[in-house]
């Protein structure tokens, strides 16, 4: 998932064990049954899905039309997520699994630089695995722990959100998508 969502923000993840992954909000403009999203490319797995913030203040990702869940949107974050705080529902593989989020504990930390509050979200997959996941509403995601060895633990290094870069600048480029005149004439 992705948080906030703006069209050019950026966000880049070591893994453990080594290399880096991004995504990337590509495009601000979708509409899909009457609904507006944003376009988010998952670096790691080569794809685009669309995502949006509900206005319940739940960050949604759209899946495909057999996902049970209505408008086929899964929850991955709640905006403003106060301690305690759970939502549950199907897991994308299986309708009959629940996929259960609670907000076990928020703190302050310095995260790229900035002091925040952290949200741990223990999230568990209906027997099938465990993970914590931190997230902030200024940046996002900012790490995954799985309880299952061998996964792909991660965490932000660098992100660029609204235009502002955060973190290690070399990973996210400064380049702003802009379009350029297609012809150029000179006047004396």
């Amino acid at each position: 998932g992705a948080a906030p969502i703006h069209f050019n923000n950026k966000w880049i993840y070591e893994i453990d064990g080594g290399g880096y992954f991004g995504r990337y909000i590509v495009d601000s403009n979708i509409t899909i049954d009457s609904i507006v999203y944003y376009e988010l490319f998952f670096e790691s797995i080569g794809i685009s899905l669309p995502v949006r913030l509900r206005e319940d203040n739940y960050y949604v990702l759209r899946r495909t039309s057999t996902y049970p869940e209505p408008n086929h949107e899964q929850i991955y974050y709640k905006k403003g997520a106060a301690l305690g705080d759970s939502w549950s529902q199907s897991l994308p593989s299986n309708d009959s699994t629940l996929l259960v989020t609670t907000v076990t504990n928020v703190y302050s930390d310095n995260i790229l630089g900035n002091v925040v509050f952290v949200k741990e979200l223990f999230i568990t997959f209906g027997g099938l695995g465990d993970a914590y996941e931190y997230w902030t509403d200024e940046f996002g995601r900012i790490a995954t722990f799985f309880t299952e060895p061998g996964t792909w633990d991660n965490w932000l290094v660098a992100c660029r959100i609204n235009g502002i870069i955060y973190g290690d600048s070399t990973l996210v480029s400064v380049k702003e998508e802009i379009s350029l005149p297609q012809n150029l004439i000179l006047f004396q």
